[in-house]
């Protein structure tokens, strides 16, 4: 794998395929679970003793909506952009619409993807916390639990890398494919049989890029509220705060849109690459 090229066109892809930035938004977003905690959470922290207020339901229901809306759209754009970054490495046109429509076919895969390394990542992290949890239950005190957690948490490292890579992995085969889910988790696994040391420089180019491209974001994030630092100095903290979001929202929207697209194309350019080999 020639992990240079592989991030070189990646990065030219992000920039100059702007149409798959909406699925790069949604990718970089993460799924719409934080939607619906904020929500419930306003609904659960209602204390009053009267009756709950019909509003109180109507913003429950519309925060249920929302998350689960961005839900889809978070698993179908996995897919879109999958097969978006085929498309393009293959010189083809990436019309939104019918990456869309191949992001809504493999949306269940992605999910029972995602829910499968979820899993099995959930149940590695209870192992790990376990000597504390029983310390805790034996005595009250969690500091021989402690000493034990800290080198299990260790050891557990590689394996909670190559699952976050097995998944990667596997959703691209569930896309460009066209497997199940367990057949693609199967072939991911055959995958990586051998491979170890290019995935873990793939795990490495995606942490540094995104750390670097997050401190580059910073940097005229602090530019941009320079005028506004001025605003609130002369105007006000109202004023200032509304020429803040005029400047920064946009660049945050856009940010993340390439930001997701970057790190969905390096995956999918590097497996594409090692299937031509």
């Amino acid at each position: 794998m020639n992990l240079s090229s592989v991030i070189r066109r990646s990065v030219d892809l992000s920039l100059h395929r702007r149409s798959l930035w909406l699925f790069g938004f949604f990718v970089a977003g993460g799924g719409g679970g934080a939607a619906l905690n904020a929500q419930t959470g306003t609904a659960g922290g209602h204390g009053g003793g009267g009756p709950i207020p019909l509003w109180v339901f109507a913003l429950i229901a519309v925060g249920v909506v929302l998350a689960l809306a961005s839900l889809v759209m978070h698993l179908a754009s996995e897919g879109a952009l999958i097969d978006g970054v085929r498309r393009a490495n293959a010189g083809e046109p990436t019309p939104v619409r019918e990456e869309m429509r191949a992001g809504l076919h493999s949306a269940t895969r992605i999910l029972g993807i995602k829910a499968a390394a979820f899993a099995a990542m959930l149940a590695a992290a209870l192992v790990v916390a376990s000597p504390v949890a029983l310390s805790l239950l034996r005595n009250g005190t969690p500091w021989l639990g402690l000493a034990l957690t800290v080198p299990l948490a260790i050891l557990f490292v590689p394996f909670f890398l190559s699952m976050r890579a097995l998944q990667l992995i596997a959703m691209r085969e569930a896309v460009l494919s066209g497997l199940g889910v367990r057949d693609a988790l199967a072939k991911a696994f055959e995958f990586l049989h051998g491979r170890i040391a290019d995935v873990l420089w793939l795990l490495v180019a995606e942490g540094v890029g995104t750390f670097a491209g997050n401190l580059a974001a910073g940097v005229v994030a602090v530019v941009l509220l320079l005028p506004a630092a001025l605003v609130w100095w002369l105007a006000g903290v109202v004023p200032a705060a509304i020429l803040a979001g005029i400047l920064l929202v946009p660049v945050a929207l856009v940010w993340a849109a390439a930001l997701g697209t970057w790190r969905s194309s390096l995956w999918t350019l590097a497996l594409l690459d090692e299937r031509s080999a």
